[in-house]
């Protein structure tokens, strides 16, 4: 008995060459799909990161512009050794917000280690105790929140500074005026000092006049500094010891001679 042979066909090259197309393309659709969707995952994932680093420190920001007893908005740091309170975007270091508390760095929950923030504060049109903040961080994934703040315990007094800056400097309400007779018998006016402990301490003294002066002197101070606004900064650069007792001369719109004297204790200035 003859057996037939079977006859197989075999498998040409232009065949081969269009499965292998095929299988070439299905991977690169898959290798594209793969790479989107991880490239979607990340940015869902910075952008959810982002918004934590803006949402938390912000309410903390809020807070304290809102219950500041004076407010002043910059765009420089205050000099080094100030122990002003201030928060201030600091291009410097990689765009970090940095918050100063009597001259030591403290940190704001949920800031940002990495920064690349974006950080304004401005005056709102029309007012002079409304701010408007905003705080967002830049890229892909960016995020950013813009709130209007009343300040509350500002006491009559108004936001001082520029309209617009990058940070601010803050302090606690200042005292009830302290009044400073004058001393020419003859005259019966009278100015009004205050003591502003929300930027006094160890190294400076902070004092709101009610009126334009002159000729201001300290003898133990190292420095007096006009900051505008009839308000003078006094310095001391190894800090004034506790317990000092400084005499404070001047001269008031009408040339009457006055005399202060301050008394620090501890932390605290007081008028005597």
């Amino acid at each position: 008995m003859i057996k037939k042979i079977k006859k197989y066909r075999a498998v040409t090259v232009v065949e081969l060459l269009i499965v292998i197309g095929i299988i070439g393309i299905v991977m690169a659709v898959g290798s594209s799909l793969l790479v989107f969707g991880t490239r979607t995952m990340r940015i869902s994932e910075t952008k959810a990161s982002n918004q934590f680093d803006v949402r938390v420190p912000i309410g903390q920001i809020e807070d304290l512009i809102r219950y500041a007893g004076q407010l002043e908005i910059i765009d420089t740091p205050p000099i080094s050794g100030s122990l002003d309170n201030y928060v201030i975007l600091d291009s410097g270091v990689d765009n970090q917000i940095v918050h100063y508390v009597n001259g030591v760095e403290k940190k704001i929950p949920g800031l940002s280690v990495e920064g690349g923030y974006d950080f304004q504060v401005k005056l709102k049109s029309g007012t002079t105790n409304t701010i408007v903040l905003r705080l967002a961080k830049s890229g892909v994934a960016g995020f950013n929140l813009e709130t209007e703040i009343v300040v509350l315990n500002l006491a009559g007094n108004d936001v001082e500074g520029l309209t617009e800056g990058i940070g601010f400097t803050y302090g606690e309400q200042l005292e009830s005026p302290v009044v400073v007779d004058d001393v020419d018998e003859e005259d019966d006016s009278e100015i009004t000092v205050t003591i502003d402990n929300g930027k006094s301490g160890k190294k400076e003294l902070q004092l709101v006049f009610s009126e334009s002066i002159s000729n201001v002197v300290m003898t133990s101070a190292d420095s007096i500094d006009y900051l505008g606004l009839n308000r003078y900064r006094f310095n001391q650069d190894n800090k004034f010891p506790d317990g000092s007792s400084l005499i404070i001369s001047f001269k008031d719109a009408s040339s009457n001679d006055h005399e202060i004297k301050m008394i620090l204790d501890g932390q605290n200035w007081s008028l005597k």
